[in-house]
């Protein structure tokens, strides 16, 4: 019989942990949050030191040579390509890096600072600023799985573990790309997004943006949606199947807990946010280029209308199924390829959690995972119409993938606790982790040294 207890304001499948502010659980908790991001920033800091090798030239001349002449001007020796004089690029994502840029020149001519140590540390600058993303990009991926599988389950730290020894996450994300930074303000994005709408009306106790708290959240999460689709427009497409299944229902269990009411939040917030960002974006491009324009409007009829962006190259319809999904996840890969086909094609819902007290998965949470799937599905469908394809361009996805591989790749390296008393967790196939974390980090060596 399902068990469907979770109908929370923080989340599809997390508890409230305590009552009471102040509280002993509601301490230990933010407690490991907080360790768990500062383990992460030092852990990408370093990562963002180790990468010596050269990936492509976008991670410079998309962002870093634009970002050194807004903050050192026209004659600072930057060399812009032919991108940024047809205005395909939007000047919010080097405006972050020309700020830091400005900020750090100041302090240390202030501090009258040796010139050669104030050049390391604008070179080094870009990376240690990247790495904050990175880790950013990290935390939120395991807090939306511990907000979907709860805090009692492994799947989260299975899902933190994957992050951490991702050989393409250790060789991309402290990279300058806007690709890193879109995957980052994606699943920050999805995060915050109120999965209850996606639950049971009959299990629901009030409307879902009624709760505490919750249209702020959704505030958060449309706010970074919408900056995100700015900087790489294709990145709609993953917000478009989750608005589709929210309101279709395809594929969803239980009834709609939307109501007219609901619907009329959903859509004003959206408007505020996006137009916020929007304006935000356009205000930042008039001061960059010094007339109005509209990058995300000419990239899409760049890439997409006139698809001139085949000049870089032309890939098979398939590249991200035979390529692209298999370099992202690596030796991950048929954890994640059995994750979607469980979520996607299976009817039944994913069976008892792995976790110190087994149990089933709510009805949001299985929506949510749908509802990922979904979105996974429909934007690799999308891209593959597309001749021009690259790996980075299905990145922000990643985080997707090992939220949906989580359950099956504990199940099959663990054991459940034998009682329930002493929930400790018993190694299996220790071979094949061992092997597959040993190839991890060759890989993450060779291609990052």
């Amino acid at each position: 019989m399902e068990k469907d207890t979770v109908k929370k304001p923080s989340g599809p499948e997390v508890e409230k942990t305590a009552g009471k502010d102040g509280s002993v659980h509601a301490q230990v908790a933010a407690a490991q949050v907080g360790d768990i991001l500062s383990v992460l920033l030092a852990f990408r800091f370093i990562n963002s030191l180790f990468v010596k090798t050269f990936f492509q030239p976008d991670e410079h001349f998309q962002v870093l040579e634009p970002a050194w002449r807004m903050a050192f001007g026209e004659r600072s020796g930057a060399w812009m390509t032919w991108e940024w004089q047809y205005q395909l690029r939007s000047s919010l994502h080097p405006a972050i890096f020309g700020a830091a840029y400005k900020l750090a020149e100041t302090v240390m001519s202030a501090m009258h600072l040796f010139p050669p140590f104030t050049a390391s540390m604008l070179v080094a600058l870009p990376g240690a600023l990247q790495s904050v993303f990175a880790a950013l990009g990290d935390f939120y991926t395991w807090k939306l799985a511990m907000d979907i599988y709860g805090r009692e389950s492994y799947a989260p730290w299975a899902v933190l573990w994957m992050t951490v020894f991702n050989p393409w996450q250790w060789y991309c994300s402290t990279r300058t790309f806007s690709n890193s930074l879109e995957t980052t303000l994606t699943i920050a994005a999805l995060s915050y997004w109120p999965w209850e709408l996606l639950g049971d009306v009959k299990t629901s106790k009030e409307e879902p943006l009624k709760q505490s708290g919750r249209v702020r959240s959704l505030r958060i999460s449309l706010a970074l949606a919408a900056i995100a689709v700015l900087l790489r427009p294709t990145n709609l497409f993953i917000w478009l199947g989750v608005i589709a299944l929210a309101f279709t229902r395809l594929t969803l269990d239980g009834q709609s807990p939307i109501k007219q009411t609901t619907f009329i939040v959903l859509l004003r917030e959206t408007i505020l946010c996006g137009s916020a960002a929007l304006a935000t974006s356009v205000i930042s491009d008039r001061l960059y280029f010094g007339f109005w324009t509209f990058p995300p409007y000419k990239w899409l009829y760049f890439n997409m209308s006139q698809s001139l962006a085949v000049f870089y190259g032309r890939m098979p319809w398939h590249y991200y199924l035979s390529q692209g999904i298999p370099l992202l996840t690596t030796t991950f890969l048929p954890f994640a390829l059995l994750g979607i086909y469980k979520v996607t094609f299976a009817s039944a819902k994913p069976a008892t959690l792995l976790s110190a007290r087994p149990t089933s998965l709510s009805t949001t949470a299985s929506n949510t995972l749908k509802t990922l799937a979904f979105a996974l599905v429909g934007m690799i469908a999308v891209l593959s119409l597309i001749s021009h394809k690259e790996v980075r361009f299905i990145y922000p996805l990643l985080p997707i993938l090992h939220i949906l591989a989580a359950p099956y790749i504990t199940s099959f390296f663990t054991t459940s606790p034998t009682q329930p008393a002493t929930p400790r967790l018993t190694l299996r196939h220790k071979i094949f982790l061992v092997n597959i974390l040993s190839i991890n980090l060759l890989l993450a060596s060779y291609l990052s040294l």
